[in-house]
């Protein structure tokens, strides 16, 4: 089973405030990209349970652009929510998958925020722009909807995982 992106964010940001650090809206596109991409490399399977478009200016997640867009280009100050049992709440990996799933979206959650946690925004888009990238492999990033298939990102992120 695959998550919601919503939920995937929110893991991002209990990790960056218990390091007591802070993310921008641009940062989690990154980091959830990132998330979902070496989670196909290493497990096969999708982390999310929705398609990541080729946006102009990079993959785009729309649910998370639209949940954060109101943040700018500040950080983040409130979680990712979602309607359960007729109220908003945090969403969360719990609600979304079975203990052993969630455990290993942990896993990659975390390992994705120990190598790029520390990075910009900016130096995160230069990462996903870079030449061969599925975003840059991706045509019609002009044309809206477009969306970067899941097969391109695996096959990005098992090339990354075999370089390094």
């Amino acid at each position: 089973m695959a998550f919601s992106a919503k939920a995937v964010a929110n893991e991002f940001l209990r990790l960056a405030y218990a390091d007591g650090k802070r993310i921008s809206p641009l940062k989690m596109q990154k980091l959830v990209y990132f998330a979902h991409g070496w989670h196909l490399a290493v497990t096969g399977r999708p982390l999310l349970n929705e398609p990541i478009q080729a946006w102009k200016y990079g993959p785009v997640i729309p649910t998370l652009y639209r949940e954060f867009k109101e943040a700018g280009s500040d950080v983040i100050v409130s979680p990712a929510a979602v309607i359960r049992n007729g109220q908003w709440v945090p969403a969360k990996l719990e609600d979304e998958g079975t203990a052993e799933e969630v455990a290993t979206a942990r896993r990659v959650i975390e390992r994705v925020w120990q190598q790029y946690g520390s990075f910009s925004a900016s130096e995160l888009t230069t990462l996903t722009h870079t030449e061969g990238s599925p975003w840059d492999r991706t045509p019609d990033k002009d044309e809206p909807g477009t969306v970067i298939p899941d097969a391109s990102i695996r096959e990005y992120f098992v090339r990354q995982a075999k370089a390094s």
